[in-house]
């Protein structure tokens, strides 16, 4: 067991380990570079950086990912692939339901703690399977497994009256999608030490996103907005910020600047 964890630790640090790529950019620099690569991606013109031979072979002695992003386990929503980044730019945490396990922290706080990831990305979508058995859920009926009715059970906890409500007629859950991710990032800032303090002394930016799988668009809201030390507001004003060509094309000009948002208010 003790040879087992030191090889592993050993692993660990040699993934991040100095020298093989320079260090991540800004929060807001990365975000300009996630709108951009998606922009690329759902106009249908993707560049698939950093996939040459050379940039592979410089990663073997370490890694810098610029952007943490968490994200559901669903085959169509792959994050490389929707943000047109390549090998060594994001740090992807996937799991059924964008859910925050216990291990999927550890994976986020490794990212922030040892390879210096300065944005973090909570991103849902559209006609989410597991948040569509959560709102069909009937308590007391198994959804298969243990497994799955521990996952059903948490994801239903994070959904309100009105969200189950709508997804009568919206079988995108868009409400519901959104509340999960709020509740999943809320989970992950009140379980962890080290990504509230990120957030307050090393510049650390959260955000939260949906993503369309019709359209390939990725809507954020309340990037950088957080309250009351890091924790949001049990009720809480979306800002959300839907990614344009406008703000695209002023970023390609100029050093990248907090979004603009709209206020949307969610209902629960």
């Amino acid at each position: 067991m003790k040879l087992c964890l030191i090889l592993a630790l050993s692993l660990w640090a040699h993934a991040a380990a100095p020298g093989a790529a320079k260090s991540p950019p800004s929060a807001w620099d990365a975000f300009s570079t996630l709108q951009t690569g998606n922009m690329r991606f759902y106009e249908g013109h993707p560049e698939h950086p950093n996939q040459e031979p050379a940039h592979r072979e410089s990663l073997a002695t370490g890694q810098h990912p610029h952007t943490i992003v968490v994200s559901c386990s669903d085959s169509r929503v792959p994050p490389e692939t929707i943000f047109d980044q390549g090998l060594g730019d994001l740090f992807t945490v996937r799991l059924a339901g964008n859910v925050m396990t216990t291990e999927a922290i550890a994976s986020i706080e490794y990212a922030i703690e040892h390879l210096g990831s300065r944005l973090l990305i909570v991103m849902g979508h559209e006609s989410c399977g597991a948040v569509g058995a959560a709102v069909a859920s009937t308590p007391g009926v198994s959804n298969g497994s243990e497994s799955l009715d521990v996952l059903v059970r948490q994801i239903r906890d994070n959904l309100s009256s009105a969200s189950v409500t709508s997804a009568a007629s919206d079988k995108t859950f868009r409400l519901g999608v959104k509340e999960n991710v709020t509740a999943s990032l809320k989970t992950l800032l009140q379980k962890s030490e080290i990504v509230r303090s990120a957030i307050t002394k090393s510049g650390l930016v959260v955000g939260q996103a949906i993503y369309s799988l019709k359209s390939g668009r990725v809507e954020f809201w309340d990037v950088g907005r957080l309250v009351d030390g890091g924790i949001p507001p049990e009720k809480v004003t979306i800002k959300e910020q839907v990614v344009s060509e406008e703000i695209i094309l002023a970023d390609k000009q100029a050093k990248p600047k907090k979004p603009a948002a709209r206020s949307k208010t969610l209902a629960h």
